[in-house]
């Protein structure tokens, strides 16, 4: 066998090519170069290929996650009555971090009862000065806080120690890196947002954005309106208040919308009303001035005049509909109904006894009746004495 020249073995060719180099090949010899160089090849084909990727783009990275209680919604600008009202039944709180410029953000995750209640969350805790981010729907934007709500989820992304122009909190985030988290964080938004199961939309003329809060009962009441009279709304028969600010004639109205589930309801809530805020009387800068359309009670405060309180409250206007008109049962508490309930089913119970003992009565009657008077009818007949002929012939 020939060896192999230095040079070549330093230049690192193959074995098989030192004697190809030295002779001319014959057939035998090209076959079976072209043999070898396809056996070195497979192994390379077989190979998962290894790459390392050059895209350097930030990525956000979950680092921690726990459940938290309700209380530590306190540490987040929450109230955990008004929480518990909405129905959260559990509270993440997680850190998310940039990487690798090494930004941190803390997010809480609270899973509200329905979709409802997520909404009314995400209302109470935004202000006007946030932004609603029109390609995120459900998406809110404010100093270095945003708000997301997401089906029956209400979420609040933090950055700490964030500070900008002014020492005011800032994310100190690009656009495409915050955007990047709203996507990690809350996902993906079907065009026209999540609306399913939320209540319909506010007349729009005049409506201050950002201002419009869902009210579920006396907890978001007592937050959103803490100089009203929230009682007399009447959350404990099923109502749901609309608040929100709107301009009008110079001036900015709070107007508060009421939904009742029957107008029988909304009729007598909107007397109680009228009697005690003197509704659409002229009292100054205290005046109050309101109406009642089908199930829907509309007050408008701090208008300074009439006019201006007709301009909005013109824009409140609800479709008519028949109902059967029941009683009203009143504010009973839950166990004298339950005990109205039960007396009404024996007082039912007793009358169906009645009737049926009417009947066995009027049934042994007319038997009386028929034996005395009419011996010979079927029914007049003695028990056991009555024939019953079959004609089968």
């Amino acid at each position: 066998m020939m060896e192999c020249p230095a040079a070549n073995r330093a230049a690192g060719l193959p074995i098989f090519w030192y004697p190809y180099k030295r002779m001319k090949p014959s057939l035998a010899q090209k076959l079976a170069a072209g043999l070898a160089l396809l056996a070195g090849t497979l192994p390379v084909w077989a190979e998962k290929p290894n790459f390392i990727s050059l895209n350097t783009k930030s990525k956000w990275l979950l680092v921690s996650s726990r459940k938290a209680d309700l209380k530590e919604v306190k540490n987040w600008g929450g109230n955990p009555a008004i929480e518990k009202e909405c129905g959260v039944k559990s509270v993440l709180l997680r850190t998310y971090t940039l990487y690798p410029e090494n930004e941190s953000v803390n997010v809480l995750i609270e899973d509200a009862a329905d979709a409802a209640s997520a909404y009314s969350l995400y209302t109470l805790y935004r202000n006007e000065s946030m932004t609603e981010l029109a390609n995120l729907p459900g998406t809110e934007l404010g100093g270095n806080k945003a708000l997301l709500r997401r089906g029956e989820r209400f979420i609040r992304i933090v950055q700490p120690a964030s500070t900008g122009e002014g020492d005011e909190p800032r994310f100190s985030l690009s656009m495409d890196q915050l955007h990047s988290l709203l996507l990690t964080v809350g996902g993906t938004v079907q065009p026209g947002g999540d609306t399913s199961g939320l209540p319909g939309q506010l007349p729009s003329s005049g409506l201050v954005k950002g201002s419009e809060k869902y009210l579920l009962g006396e907890a978001s009441a007592k937050f959103a309106l803490p100089d009203f009279r929230f009682s007399l709304l009447g959350f404990s028969q099923g109502a749901e208040a609309r608040l929100a600010t709107y301009q009008s004639g110079g001036a900015r109205l709070k107007v508060i919308a009421v939904t009742y589930p029957t107008p029988q309801i909304a009729r007598q809530r909107f007397g109680t009303m009228e009697s005690i805020l003197q509704i659409n009387k002229d009292q100054g800068p205290q005046s109050v001035y309101g109406k009642v359309t089908g199930s829907y009670v509309v007050l408008v405060f701090d208008a300074r005049s009439q006019p201006n309180a007709a301009k909005v409250l013109g824009q409140f206007n609800s479709t008519g509909y028949i109902t059967w008109n029941e009683r009203y049962e009143g504010d009973q508490p839950a166990v004298i109904q339950m005990v109205r309930f039960v007396l009404a089913n024996i007082i039912f119970s007793f009358i169906l006894f009645g009737f049926a003992l009417s009947g066995g009565l009027l049934f042994f009657i007319s038997k009386v009746v028929a034996r005395r008077w009419f011996p010979d009818s079927s029914w007049g007949q003695a028990e056991g004495n009555t024939i019953i002929k079959l004609n089968l012939s």
